[in-house]
């Protein structure tokens, strides 16, 4: 299995629009997850994937979201499964790479 990613993610500087959702989605001092990044490769998917209300309000509460998330980046062998969600409530010590969920 090859230590790179399968598609490279986006690197600065983003287009003034997907920075722009980057700064609202992340707290300050937090680098875009690599999902995000990735999508940004593509402005017109990210737009959509960012539009399309997965990350808004829908048939799952918040909680069940971050438990199917943690989930699946647990069984992919993710060596940090915290989400969005939680990197916000605990700050950037969760942007270390060998961050655990407690």
């Amino acid at each position: 299995m090859s230590a790179s990613p399968r598609i490279a993610p986006a690197d600065r500087p983003y287009p003034p629009e997907i920075a722009a959702r980057f700064d609202a989605l992340m707290p300050p001092g937090i680098a875009p997850l690599v999902l995000f990044r990735v999508l940004a490769r593509d402005e017109r998917l990210f737009q959509r994937f960012m539009g399309g209300g997965l990350l808004d309000k829908g048939h799952l509460t918040l909680r069940q979201r971050e438990i199917v998330i943690d989930r699946v980046t647990a069984r992919c062998g993710s060596r940090c499964t915290r989400t969005a969600t939680s990197m916000m409530r605990c700050g950037a010590s969760c942007a270390r790479p060998s961050a655990r969920l407690p």
